[in-house]
C-alpha cells in the first residue's frame, strides 16, 4: 500500500541525494523531502523527523530541536534544520497526485458495461428467490394477487395506492418516490397500473421449468380472498425478501443512473457497439456477442434474463428508446 501511494506522488529530487545507508527508513515518513536546502550535509543525516503518517497521527521526535515539518496536505512548507543555525526555505505547492490522462469515451464504455453486468445479475439473484418461492407448495399467484387487489370491481388492475397496501399488509413498508420506482420497473407500457400479466412477472420465474409449475398451481378453495395468512410463514419470508430486494436494486440503479447525467454518457454511440448491424436495435444474440468480447463472462441464463429486462415490449428486439429509459434517471 505504502509503494503504491508513493508511486502516485510527486517527487522532487532536486540537488544532490540525501539519503544513504546509515539512514533507516521511516514507514510513516511517506514522502521524500525536499533536498535542494542549504543545510549541512551531516545534519541531514543526523536529523530526526516529525511528520504525520497516512493515518495523519503525528509522530513525535525524540530531539525537540531538529525536527522536518509538513503542512496540513503532508508538502513540505518549509524545513527547519536547529542546530546552532536555522535555516528555512519555502517550497512551492504542487499537487500531490499526478493527472493522468484517460480516453473519456473508453471510461464511459466501462461505466456502461459494469451498469450492465450489475442488471444481469440482479435479475440472476431476484429469479434464484423466485425460483424458491416457486418451489412453496402454498404459493400460488391468484391468492398472491388477491392480497394486493382492493379494487371491488375485479378489473385485474393494480395502481400505486392497491400495491403500497399489500406490501404494507406483508410487511413491506416503502416510500412514495420507492413505489414510483417500483412502477418504472413493472409498468413496462407506462399504464399507470399494474395488470395481472405485469404482477405474474414480479414473482414467477422466467425460466420455462418452474413457470409452467407455477402456471398449474390453483388458487386454495379453503383461503379467505386476500388474507395474507393464506400463506406459511415461510412462503411469507421468501415474498417479503423478494420484494425487498427488489425495491433495493431499484434504488441502486436509479443512483447509478443519475451518475450517468453527469458522465455525459454518448449512449447513441454505445448503442452502436452492439447494434452492429445497424439495424436500429439489436438481438439476443448481438448482445451475447457484446458481452463476451467485452469479457463479461457468465451463464447464458443470465445473459438472457438482462435482455428480458431491457426488452419491455417482449417483441424480441432491443431499440435505441429502451435503452434510453434503462439508463435515464427517475426523479421525484
Amino acid at each position: 500500500m505504502l509503494d503504491d501511494i508513493r508511486s502516485k506522488l510527486n517527487f522532487d529530487y532536486r540537488g544532490r541525494n540525501t539519503f544513504n545507508n546509515d539512514i533507516k527508513y521511516n514507514p510513516n515518513f511517506y514522502r521524500p523531502y525536499n533536498t535542494d536546502i542549504n543545510c549541512n550535509y551531516n545534519d541531514i543525516n543526523n536529523m530526526k523527523y516529525r511528520s504525520r503518517n497516512i493515518l495523519g497521527e503525528t509522530i513525535i521526535p525524540n530531539k525537540e530541536k531538529e525536527y522536518y515539518t509538513f503542512d496540513n496536505r503532508c508538502n513540505p512548507a518549509s524545513m527547519n534544520c536547529i542546530n546552532n543555525t536555522h535555516y528555512s526555505e519555502k517550497v512551492e505547492d504542487t499537487p500531490l497526485i499526478y493527472s493522468m490522462p484517460y480516453n473519456p469515451d473508453e471510461y464511459e464504455e466501462n461505466q456502461f458495461k459494469e451498469f450492465l453486468k450489475d442488471l444481469m445479475l440482479a435479475e440472476g439473484d431476484l429469479e434464484r428467490t423466485k425460483i424458491q418461492l416457486s418451489q412453496c407448495q402454498d404459493f400460488n399467484i391468484e391468492d398472491c394477487f388477491c392480497i394486493f387487489e382492493h379494487n371491488p370491481n375485479g378489473n385485474n388492475e393494480l395502481y400505486p395506492e392497491d400495491i403500497k397496501l399489500g406490501l404494507k399488509s406483508i410487511g413491506v413498508f416503502i416510500s412514495d418516490f420507492e413505489l414510483k420506482l417500483f412502477f418504472n420497473r413493472y409498468d413496462l407500457r407506462q399504464k399507470g397500473f399494474l395488470n395481472f400479466s405485469d404482477f405474474f412477472d414480479i414473482f414467477i420465474p422466467f425460466s420455462e421449468t418452474y413457470r409452467s409449475i407455477s402456471e398449474k398451481k390453483a388458487p386454495n378453495p379453503c383461503a379467505n380472498c386476500g388474507c395474507p395468512q393464506n400463506f406459511s410463514n415461510k412462503t411469507l419470508s421468501i415474498m417479503k425478501n423478494l420484494l425487498d430486494t427488489i425495491i433495493k436494486y431499484e434504488n441502486k440503479f436509479n443512483f447509478r443512473r443519475r451518475g450517468f447525467t453527469t458522465l455525459n454518457l454518448k449512449l447513441r454511440k454505445l448503442f452502436g457497439k452492439i447494434d452492429t448491424g445497424k439495424k436500429g436495435a439489436f438481438s439476443n444474440d448481438d448482445l451475447v456477442v457484446y458481452m463476451k468480447k467485452n469479457r463479461i463472462f457468465t451463464d447464458n441464463k443470465e445473459l438472457d434474463l438482462l435482455f428480458i429486462r431491457l426488452d419491455k415490449n417482449r417483441n424480441g428486439k432491443i431499440d435505441f428508446k429502451e435503452i434510453y429509459d434503462e439508463t435515464h434517471p427517475v426523479y421525484f
